[in-house]
Formats: C-alpha cells, structure tokens, sequence
C-alpha cells in the first residue's frame, strides 16, 4: 500500500510514552503499509491494504495527541518516533508530519527498514533528528529469501546515511537458525566500524509476540513452535557482537 495523500494517512496506532523507540520519552505513530514481507514481524497489520476510516487520520489529528505530552519529550530529551510497517510507503503524508513536529520544535525520529527510493533522502536528511535504522539480514541472498527484498538498495541508503553525518541507529532483529551467527555479527560490527555515524547497533532478540496477531489477520505465522529467545541466548549474541566490534 503507498499512500499519496500529504494530509491524511493510514496509522494503525499511535502509542505514547514509549521508552523502546529512540532515546527518552516518546510517541510511536505506526503507518500501515510495508514493502517487506518478514515471517517473524511483530506488526502484521501493516502488511494489508487499509480498511475502514478509522485508520484514515489527518495531520491536524495526529499533531493533537502529539503535543499533548511535549513538555515530556523536552524533559526527557525524547520525541516523536514514526514506525510501521514501513513510514515511508506513505512518503508525503510523512513529510506533512515530520514538518509538523519540526514547526512545534520537537525531535523526529524514524524507523525504517531503509527500502526506499535514494531521492527521498534528500528531504529525510533535513527532517529527521535520528534513523533507527533496521537490518534484518547482511547476507543479501539470506535476505531475498526471507524478506521478499535484496538489502542492496537498503546498504546503499544506510551508506549515504552516514556520509550525511546522520545520526544512525541499528536495530537489529535477531533470529534464531536464521541470523543468529558469527557471520552476521561480524558483518554488523564491519558495518559499525566502516560508519562512524553509526551510534549504536540493537539488538532485538526474537519474541513470539506477534503470532496471535497473525492468526487473527488470517495469516500463517511460520515460527509458532519456536519459543522467545531466553536471557542466556539475549547475553551470548550480544557478547559475540561485542567481540566482533572490539576487534
């Protein structure tokens, strides 16, 4: 789903005081519409085309909720984070309220998974305080397969990204059997050290959070039988990683 409109848009949720989104204290608008296809999402309601006017939202609405806690974000060094999905299928509608939070001075991030058309960084550049930047696999025939997507493109943006002197986050999904490898640590700590805008890399340790949310949108959740990643597995990737950047 791409979305035209630069004064209404599809959202899907907004959540406020969310501390998991970018730094401080933050409201999450989630635009529907994603141009990937991952098996473990969190989000599948983003994936279908929007239904029903109560997801539709304008600008003016959305700006309401938003600066009801202002005086939280400048507190706490937080803001506004615009999630999905993927925010940039709905580019203008984007761009309205990326403005908009500039014009009431409070701080914009953006996460995305990076799949977009390069023109469209040139008005991201100007707009967006932090990218929380996903990676969802470094091998890019790994990537194909699971996503639906080649990540050259994706790799292309981050790069450009970073020689803007953007400020980057990566967020990265951790799966286990599928990218939970020396080879993609590695990959991701090369990535950290080649980019020095890079501020940080997360990791997101698999949860089984999303599958009810699936079955309810009538889809097939692929990893039903695969348990939350435990506090053991969360500590030896991140130690692996660690060793990777330290290196």
């Amino acid at each position: 789903m791409t979305n035209n409109s630069e004064k209404e848009g599809f959202v899907f949720d907004i959540q406020r005081f969310s501390t998991h989104d970018g730094p401080g204290i933050r409201t999450t608008i989630f635009l529907k519409g994603c141009n990937m296809r991952c098996p473990w999402c969190h989000n599948p309601e983003s994936f279908a085309a929007a239904e029903g006017g109560e997801q539709l939202k304008t600008v003016d609405e959305i700006m309401t909720e938003i600066i009801k806690d202002k005086k939280y974000y400048h507190s706490s060094g937080g803001g506004i984070t615009f999630s999905g999905g993927e925010p940039t299928m709905q580019f203008p509608f984007l761009l309205n309220l990326l403005n908009a939070c500039k014009e009431n001075d409070i701080q914009t991030a953006l996460e995305t998974n990076g799949l977009f058309p390069v023109t469209y960084l040139h008005e991201l550049f100007k707009k967006v305080d932090i990218f929380l930047f996903d990676i969802k696999h470094t091998d890019d025939k790994e990537h194909l397969f699971w996503t639906g997507v080649s990540n050259t493109e994706i790799l292309e943006n981050l790069s450009k990204l970073c020689k803007n002197n953007s400020k980057v986050i990566l967020r990265c999904p951790i799966i286990p059997d599928i990218n939970n490898n020396d080879t993609h640590f590695q990959a991701l700590a090369i990535l950290k050290k080649k980019n020095q805008n890079i501020k940080s890399i997360d990791l997101m340790p698999y949860h089984n959070i999303g599958s009810d949310k699936w079955e309810k949108y009538g889809l097939v959740y692929k990893f039903k039988e695969l348990p939350s990643a435990s506090a053991e597995q969360k500590n030896m990737w991140q130690k692996r990683l660690d060793y990777f950047l330290s290196i």
